[in-house]
């Protein structure tokens, strides 16, 4: 086979660069195989490069699948589009459990293009320390279930999470004017019973008995004034 030009370090005065794209003649048949896949190697990395500088910021695939070892990708943590859960909404709640929830706290509950005629599902489930209960939608326990999947699988502290937010949690049928039957277990839990207080916190809403939200509203205030302090200080610090 005929030498290529580039085996003689450029010492070929009639070599030009782009005689490194031609390919030399072969004369049997492993040679044919052989520059077969060395042309069709050199296509593939023509095309990954062109493919990277038209679309510098397009992820990489392997981000896309989980692997072995690897965590699965984050769901969507809270909500549907822009809208979040605010605001502070006192409703009645009746003998059998059934209240209704102001059109504010249902919107971020409907996906995208969902028709306002389709009822919604809202998932309940007790606080962490069992004094009211947090209500959300699907993607909340989806960028739960992402966090907690980060975890070992045998890691106490992740069965204490899945039973919390999976095991105790009840998928609620919310209907078009925004009724809901809470289940006994859960008003219990609660302390809920004739009137709640729904609390928006962003990505969920609480579900306080009146009384237990105005003892926790004032600590929290203060609490975040402390923090604010805080911060302020260590700005001003040197």
């Amino acid at each position: 086979m005929a030498a290529h030009p580039q085996q003689w370090g450029g010492q070929n005065p009639a070599y030009r660069p782009a005689d490194a794209l031609r390919l030399p003649a072969a004369r049997s048949g492993s040679e044919a195989r052989s520059l077969l896949s060395y042309s069709r190697l050199r296509g593939s990395l023509v095309v990954s490069i062109f493919f990277l500088r038209l679309f510098p910021k397009y992820p990489k695939l392997a981000h896309t699948a989980p692997k072995m070892g690897r965590s699965p990708p984050e769901a969507p943590f809270c909500r549907h589009g822009l809208m979040f859960f605010t605001g502070r909404h006192p409703i009645s709640v009746e003998d059998s459990g059934r209240l209704s929830l102001p059109a504010s706290l249902r919107a971020p509950l409907r996906a995208p293009g969902a028709a306002e005629s389709e009822d919604l599902t809202l998932y309940v489930f007790p606080s962490l320390d069992r004094r009211c209960l947090e209500a959300a939608g699907e993607p909340y326990l989806a960028g739960r279930r992402a966090i907690l999947a980060r975890m070992k699988p045998f890691d106490p502290r992740r069965e204490a999470l899945e039973r919390l937010y999976f095991g105790e949690a009840r998928a609620i049928s919310v209907d078009v004017k925004g009724r809901v039957s809470l289940p006994l277990e859960l008003r219990e839990i609660a302390g809920i019973s004739g009137e709640a207080l729904c609390v928006g916190m962003g990505d969920r809403f609480q579900i306080w008995a009146p009384a237990r939200e105005a003892s926790r509203r004032e600590a929290a205030i203060a609490a975040a004034g402390d923090l604010l302090d805080i911060d302020a200080a260590e700005e001003g610090a040197p």
